[in-house]
């Protein structure tokens, strides 16, 4: 049953003509609300509220736009579900509040409509008909006058966000972080369940459009379609490589209304349900791909495209701001988001551009409207196609283009995205979470990565640590990179480097400023470490038994103990030093944490994996890093070599910043056989890990009570069954062991 409609009261409707007239000259004699006839939109209800005035004994009638939340039940809970409501309200209250404050209102005059009155789930604006405004249908595509003013509104738009970010020294997404927070590509359950109806809704015109000589095959097409849908939320988060500002988020051809005079045409946008924070090139390719066909694309792409960054660069000239986006940045953004674009039309094109009699027909039964927005669209959609040629032709149109990028850009234009998760074996993420493991990698690409780019230090990690795209619940999203020692040594000195840099220029010790961020992790006091430590114990004294020879000159009974003895003493070295100049470390500096790139005739790194960064003098990382990674003859031939080449180069990154010599040659040789023994020991606790074999590690994981048990319970067993049947582990665990049995025995 449809929700009763909540009436308008006598006291608001003096509220909205004193708000219209600015002031209260007049009596109210009536007012009445009537639905509209026809479907305006698909995410609100809209009636027409006339209201009738006396004043001077002169009568007036007065109309009114109202907007409303949807009567049907599941538009409605989407609706409150993704705040589209509560944006649209923040947009006309406290956006409009700021660029009113800060006196840029005259951008906005004409571009979108006044807003009377918000109350509880209503909007009332002016009615833009009785100016002539009207919308214009969403299945013909729109004149190259009517883009060229709907350009212009968006450029206008989009100017405000970004003057009034240079006048109030403050992003917008700061200011306004619920207001502009992502809703149509969020996390909340309708919004995942509507996208796999829309995947379905996609595959039905796959299948339907699909020809034998195609060059890729419909099930190919649909799993990359499935993807690009999935990646959408991506390219909807605020860019870290071009200028964000306010965009509307929804600009298909029923959000434009167009005032059609003979000489000139103007534009006001409405709906500001989906309004974000992102690159103006985002809503501009949008906006193109959503209300003009491919033939209009082809011929006036490149004109309009310029139309627009002229519209937009006049707009900031008018506050003293010319060129604060440049030509070349826009249409870089535009190459950017053109995918973006092609994905919107396959997605909404599902929707806006059904007949208003499907869509009457639709929206009349509720059961539909669930199951077609929320479950399933296939069905729904071959029905519409093979009874609507306008809706068929726009949606095989849509698909067909983004079939053609795919065949003519897959190798180019193909995103890829590493993803790291929280572990799916029980006793993992309650390791992991136990730690704040998660918690400190998530404030290394935010905090830490926002205070190096606050003081202009960003250049030493480019190319250092990888380009962070998304961090949501439980998932990290990466760029996608593909081994040594020099150029991972060159990555580990501009990190810390950067620390370094950092507490010079803010004056402020890192550990102070990012106390729990900064705090230890591996080696903390908390139940799931202890119990870790105990095992990986059991699992050396497996290694000293299994390598063990009577000719030794000590027992293994001993070794067993002092091994015992200092992986309890580790955590005194991953305390801050007293000693030595500390800053931010990585921490986990096995060989899985580093990503080459290897080409003929250089080889770059990047540094994966933050969970466990500390504060601590450089030769914590790097002297474990050597332990870690290569073996004794390398360390034997090469390491004065790579500790100087270390060395140089972190001198080097600091003397970029005129800070040469901050921490001195022999300072950082004697802290390297400070923190030796801490390394050998780091490599008698991970290489019972870290050097499994690929079919080992499968088949301990596809066990969760065996993973419970070998990391958190008794190893002695695991690694002596691993140690018999793979010679790489055994060889480098018992050299390890060896090693540490040597530094032992040379200091008796």
């Amino acid at each position: 049953m449809a929700l009763q409609e909540p009436k308008f009261t006598k006291s608001d409707c003096q509220k909205i003509i004193s708000a219209k007239l600015g002031n209260e000259n007049f009596a109210l004699v009536d007012f009445k609300e009537k639905p509209f006839g026809k479907i305006r939109g698909f995410l609100g209800d809209h009636s027409t509220l006339t209201i009738t005035t006396k004043s001077n004994g002169t009568g007036e009638e007065h109309k009114f736009f109202v907007k409303s939340l949807p009567r049907v039940a599941s538009q409605r809970n989407f609706v409150l579900e993704v705040n589209g409501f509560f944006k649209e309200q923040g947009f006309f209250t406290k956006f409009c509040d700021l660029v009113k404050e800060h006196s840029i209102s005259s951008l906005l005059d004409n571009t979108i409509p006044t807003c009377y009155l918000i109350k509880d789930d209503k909007f009332v604006f002016e009615d833009l008909s009785t100016k002539n405004y009207t919308t214009l249908p969403s299945r013909e595509c729109l004149s190259l006058d009517c883009v060229k003013s709907a350009l212009t509104s968006l450029a206008k738009l989009h100017a405000t966000g970004l003057i009034l970010e240079e006048k109030t020294s403050c992003k917008l997404n700061e200011k306004l972080a619920k207001e502009l927070a992502e809703a149509f590509y969020s996390d909340v359950e309708s919004v995942r369940t509507s996208m796999e109806a829309y995947k379905t809704g996609a595959n039905a015109i796959i299948d339907l459009s699909h020809e034998p000589t195609m060059k890729i095959s419909s099930g190919w097409l649909k799993q990359k379609v499935s993807e690009v849908l999935d990646l959408q939320k991506l390219y909807v988060t605020p860019s870290r490589r071009f200028r964000n500002t306010i965009c509307h988020g929804d600009v298909w051809t029923g959000n434009f209304m167009f005032k059609m005079e003979q000489k000139s045409k103007n534009c006001v946008l409405v709906d500001f349900q989906a309004c974000r924070y992102g690159p103006p090139a985002q809503d501009v390719m949008a906006f193109l791909h959503l209300t003009t066909n491919r033939d209009f694309r082809d011929k006036h792409r490149e004109e309009v495209l310029g139309f627009y960054y002229k519209e937009l660069d006049a707009s900031l000239d008018k506050f003293g701001l010319k060129n604060l986006i440049t030509r070349e940045e826009f249409d870089e953004s535009c190459r950017f988001y053109k995918r973006y674009a092609m994905v919107q039309a396959v997605l909404l094109f599902q929707i806006v551009v059904m007949s208003e009699e499907v869509a009457r027909e639709l929206f009349a039964n509720q059961d539909k409207v669930l199951s077609v927005f929320f479950k399933e669209k296939y069905d729904f959609i071959t029905e519409v196609c093979q009874k609507d040629q306008i809706f068929r032709k726009m949606n095989f149109e849509a698909i067909a283009e983004l079939r053609e990028f795919f065949e003519g850009q897959i190798t180019v234009e193909e995103h890829k995205f590493f993803v790291k998760l929280l572990p799916r074996v029980a006793s993992q993420p309650n390791f992991v979470l136990g730690v704040n493991g998660f918690f400190k990698e998530e404030w290394f690409f935010t905090k830490f990565c926002d205070l190096v780019k606050e003081h202009s230090i960003s250049s030493l990690l480019d190319s250092t640590i990888p380009t962070c795209y998304l961090i949501k619940d439980d998932k990290f999203v990466f760029e996608d990179f593909l081994d040594c020692v020099k150029s991972a040594l060159t990555n580990l000195a501009k990190l810390h480097a950067t620390g370094l840099i950092l507490e010079e220029k803010t004056s402020c010790k890192l550990n102070e400023k990012l106390a729990k961020e900064l705090a230890e992790a591996f080696y903390s006091d908390v139940e799931s470490v202890r119990t870790s430590m105990e095992a990986y114990k059991t699992g050396a004294n497996a290694i000293i038994d299994l390598s063990h020879e009577p000719t030794m000159k000590i027992s293994s009974g001993w070794l067993k103990q002092k091994v015992s003895e200092v992986l309890d003493l580790q955590k005194l070295y991953v305390t801050p030093s007293r000693r030595f100049r500390n800053t931010i470390c990585h921490g986990d500096v096995w060989t899985g944490n580093f990503m080459f790139k290897m080409e003929q005739k250089s080889k770059n790194c990047v540094l994966v994996d933050f969970q466990a960064c500390r504060y601590g003098p450089p030769a914590q990382d790097v002297m474990a890093f050597l332990h870690l990674t290569t073996n004794r003859d390398f360390r034997d031939k090469h390491q004065e070599e790579v500790l100087g080449f270390y060395c140089k180069e972190l001198d080097a990154s600091l003397d970029k910043f005129g800070l040469k010599n901050l921490i001195t040659r022999e300072e950082f040789d004697e802290s390297c056989r400070f923190y030796k023994r801490y390394a050998m020991v780091q490599a008698v606790l991970l290489f019972q890990i870290v050097v499994m074999s690929e079919e080992v590690a499968r088949e301990l994981f596809a066990n969760q009570d065996k993973v419970l048990s070998v990391f958190f319970k008794e190893k002695y067993n695991f690694i002596t069954e691993v140690c018999r049947k793979d010679p790489i582990f055994r060889k480098m665990n018992f050299e390890a062991i060896a090693e540490l049995r040597e530094f032992f025995e040379g200091q008796m």
